[in-house]
């Protein structure tokens, strides 16, 4: 019978570098773990295939007024 082939897509996880293969298709938005480092990403792009880390982890506290009265 008819052996059906599936495409793996590859990716480089923005954390680590490793790239990590798909068997599977992906969706845009889905989120994916890293098998080497564990990071959190989100499929950015399918064509070419693009991780980006899904949460945004950085304690940016360039955004806060440091003069604000909180009482």
């Amino acid at each position: 019978m008819g052996r059906t082939i599936s495409k793996v897509m590859v990716a480089e996880c923005p954390d680590c570098e490793t790239n990590i293969r798909f068997h599977r298709p992906l969706r845009m938005g889905q989120i994916v773990i890293c098998p080497e480092c564990e990071a959190d990403l989100i499929v950015r792009q399918l064509n070419p295939l693009e991780l980006y880390w899904a949460f945004d982890n950085d304690d940016d506290y360039d955004d806060y007024d440091d003069d604000t009265d909180w009482n």
